[in-house]
């Protein structure tokens, strides 16, 4: 169950962000001056890598350049091998097609989501 917990504030906290990252893509070049607030700083951390790390410049490198002060190497490497590979997909017109034609709802996935970790749940 602690799992489950941790997913779901991690859900809430990538909401946060991309609802961030929106609002500021939309005030670009624009006066509105936009301010990140948490009182969680492990989000506030990654709330700051996010806006340091520009899409354009992103390199698995200097992801985990970023990513060693709060991960250790190794996991510093999956993470950002695993980041490289979502965004080397991220426009893939046959992913869209795919999302847009998925057949389970959003209630489907949160509960397959919890099953394959309480299945997991004491492993490390």
């Amino acid at each position: 169950m602690r799992a489950i917990e941790g997913v779901q504030n991690a859900a809430w906290d990538l909401t946060h962000l991309s609802e961030t990252i929106r609002r500021v893509n939309k005030a670009n070049n624009s006066s509105i001056r936009l301010l990140f607030a948490s009182f969680d700083a492990g989000l506030r951390r990654l709330a700051e890598l996010l806006f340091t790390l520009a899409a354009d410049e992103f390199s698995e490198g200097v992801l985990i350049d970023a990513l060693v002060p709060y991960w250790n190497q190794a996991h510093a490497e999956r993470i950002a091998k695993s980041l490289a590979e979502l965004l080397a997909h991220i426009d893939d017109e046959g992913r869209k097609q795919r999302q847009a034609n998925s057949s389970m709802s959003i209630d489907e996935m949160i509960w397959y989501g919890e099953q394959l970790l309480l299945s997991a749940e004491g492993l490390s």
